[in-house]
């Protein structure tokens, strides 16, 4: 996902960011917040050190606790209650965890028709997505900057990050490790994470926690889909449970899409095929994974393969030519090894690996560039959680991780079939980090979270990022939140030694860049639904951009830049007579230090989702709305608002082993465009509108 820029597309990319550098990351603003959202931080800043330091248990009697309260992510069950795992690190409920929180299950993903993990994060409260037709990407609470491959969001499957040890991206749309199929539920963590999960969790965490087994005591399943677009799909999964203690889960997918031709106006020219790029729209993917426990120990794999063929002629190559491919590749394994103990503390000490390569060939007139990206991370990990006195938990952890060789090649071939290298770096990281966690129960009604988490990054230097949470019940149905975060993104492989030799340099040097948060939040429950408000501030400090060196013209990468957001969000979720599923509404304000509004960040989103159960449960038909307010791009102009509908129908007969699935994206056609990136000649990027596709489902 890092693409070699020859010299006659620099000046291309580099004018974008020099024209538009007032509305974009650099000299950003900062805003003030309400009283009431001043006055929780300065509580919680003085509250946290003051119990830190040592102040004194209220009670010395152990409080009864379950389990299941202490869990591993993979031990996670579907249940009544809103269990999270991602926000401390244990299973918990969600109303209790020092976040704000949104849980997707496999229920929801299945009758809302979701395809991708981009189709989730898009019907979130706070999130948009976008897509330039060959990646797609993630925003949260309008902190957007085009080109950005979901590096400030940090991505676990079952706990495990996986985002690249080389560019810090995570690919999200056709291109994602794990079949949707294969998720029980997704966790959506918004804020800074940093204090439990290190760099990268700088908007948000977004974990995966996928399904043990097919059916309570194992099976098989199986799933065939054909769509719009030429677009194929199928899947398998098979598991068995011959004990409580013992399973085995193996799957398997593979998608392919044809495409359809597209327009583009900017090469409406008769040695450009008229702007028509013909059958350049399609890609391939596969995916496998397993998954195995036995006793305390459990054993996780999955890899992911997708080619795409890239329509839009991105950094200035020529137009309506079948040479421009990306691949994208990625793997991740680990054993885990947990324990629990009598006293109910439990041990959890796991190892494993992730990669995320990429590569990529791009035709020039004359040339044929080709880069490559190549990431390897090994990682060790331990925690040892503890509940003492009358139920306070007390969690401390330490993490190792290290990129061996992480590689960035790039090199051309001439039409005389001469190759040129014009890139080769390879690189190794290492990172060491511990942290601490304590939940203080404070009586039946509050709960005070404090937590410290202590990165070192060798010749980087190294970063402290505390966090602190008030939770407060004053009834059963009500519940308060007061939090506080910090958190910190460390320059990757990439942004600190990429050079082409003609067009960018690396930087001479280049620290981490910081984000604070504090955040109030309002639930309450009624009877079966749940509504809850959300207000928060953040403040970035020396973000990390691409930017032109007026010296010498070549780009590089340096700190530069501080954006602000604040907004208020609104929700309600839950089920209402025979009608279950969510609404929101968010208000958010990025801006940067002249007042002018972000790049690609809308000041409005609504969503909402409907499910309806009909006939006795045999059908189910859902509807979903997604409103996107006005965005900027990169040319000064403004995307329109739009408002996306989606439609889905399930038709599951009871006492049988099928389910049909129907389901209609972008029902009305409302033939949306998202920005494009500093890459493309393009303003904008249509997307697909209306398509449709209908599947079988068959369980053994």
């Amino acid at each position: 996902m890092t693409k070699y820029m020859s010299k006659r597309v620099a000046k291309h990319i580099a004018r974008h960011l020099s024209k538009h550098s007032g509305s974009g990351w650099a000299g950003m603003c900062r805003y003030g917040c309400s009283s009431v959202v001043r006055t929780a931080a300065r509580v919680l800043a003085v509250g946290g050190m003051t119990l830190v330091l040592g102040a004194p248990l209220h009670d010395a009697g152990a409080q009864a606790l379950s389990r299941d309260t202490v869990a591993l992510p993979a031990a996670i069950q579907t249940s009544a209650l809103e269990l999270v795992y991602s926000a401390s690190r244990y299973a918990q409920e969600a109303r209790e965890a020092p976040a704000s929180v949104t849980i997707i299950t496999a229920r929801e993903i299945r009758e809302f028709g979701y395809r991708t993990l981009a189709d989730v994060l898009g019907a979130v409260r706070g999130f948009s997505t976008n897509n330039d037709l060959n990646y797609e990407y993630a925003t949260v609470r309008g902190m957007a900057r085009l080109g950005d491959f979901n590096t400030r969001i940090l991505f676990m499957v079952d706990g495990r990050r996986i985002n690249s040890g080389v560019s810090d991206g995570v690919t999200i749309g056709t291109d994602e490790l794990i079949d949707l199929n294969r998720v029980a539920r997704i966790e959506i963590i918004r804020g800074p994470g940093s204090a439990l999960f290190g760099s990268n969790a700088f908007n948000g965490v977004v974990n995966l926690v996928t399904e043990h087994h097919v059916g309570p005591t194992g099976g098989a399943r199986a799933d065939a889909e054909a769509g719009s677009f030429g677009t194929y799909r199928a899947s398998v999964a098979w598991s068995t449970r011959p004990a409580s203690s013992r399973e085995v889960l193996v799957s398997a997918s593979a998608r392919h899409r044809t495409g359809i031709d597209r327009y583009y106006s900017e090469f409406d020219t008769p040695s450009q095929n008229n702007g028509i790029a013909k059958g350049l729209d399609g890609d391939e993917s596969y995916r496998m994974a397993a998954r195995a426990r036995v006793g305390d120990w459990t054993f996780n794999s999955a890899y992911s393969n997708r080619t795409r063929h890239v329509p839009t002629a991105s950094y200035g190559t020529i137009f309506n030519d079948a040479r421009l491919v990306t691949n994208d590749r990625a793997a991740l394994g680990s054993v885990t090894y947990t324990h629990s103990f009598d006293d109910l503390s439990r041990l959890i000490v796991s190892s494993g690996f992730n990669s995320q390569d990429y590569s990529g060939t791009y035709p020039y007139e004359g040339a044929l560039s080709s880069d490559v990206t190549i990431g390897r991370t090994w990682q060790v990990e331990a925690q040892y959680l503890r509940v003492f006195g009358s139920g306070h938990k007390f969690a401390v952890g330490a993490e190792e991780r290290f990129v061996k060789n992480g590689r960035l090649g790039a090199d051309e071939m001439a039409d005389d079939g001469e190759t040129t290298n014009i890139l080769d770096v390879r690189r190794s990281q290492r990172v060491g980090a511990a942290y601490s966690q304590i939940e203080w129960r404070l009586g039946d009604k509050a709960q005070l979270y404090t937590g410290l988490r202590h990165d070192s990054y060798g010749a980087l230097g190294s970063t402290t990022n505390p966090r602190a949470s008030l939770i407060v019940k004053p009834t059963d149905r009500t519940t308060l939140k007061a939090l506080y975060g910090a958190a910190f993104r460390a320059p990757n492989i990439y942004e600190r030694t990429y050079t082409d030799g003609m067009s960018q340099k690396p930087p001479l040097q280049i620290n981490p860049e910081h984000v604070r948060s504090v955040e109030v939040e309002l639930e309450q429950r009624m009877g079966a639904m749940t509504g809850s408000v959300s207000a928060y501030r953040l403040t970035t400090n020396s973000l990390i951009n691409l930017t032109v060196d007026p010296a010498d013209s070549l780009l590089v990468f340096q700190n530069s830049g501080s954006p602000t957001a604040r907004g208020v969000e609104m929700e309600m979720r839950g089920r209402l007579g025979r009608v279950s599923g969510r609404a929101s509404v968010a208000f958010q304000h990025a801006r940067s230090s002249d007042d002018s509004v972000l790049v690609n960040s809308p000041q409005q989103l609504a969503r909402l989702g409907a499910s309806l159960p009909l006939f006795h449960d045999v059908t189910n038909v859902a509807l979903e709305l997604r409103y996107t307010g006005a965005r900027l791009t990169l040319g000064g102009s403004d995307v329109s608002a739009h408002t996306v509908t989606n439609f889905t129908f399930l038709f599951r007969p009871h006492a049988r082993p099928f389910e049909f699935m129907l389901n209609v994206k972008d029902l009305l056609n409302s033939g949306f465009d998202d920005p494009a990136g500093a890459e493309h000649w393009q303003n904008v990027i249509p997307q697909d509108g209306r398509s449709v596709r209908a599947g079988l489902r068959i369980t053994f």
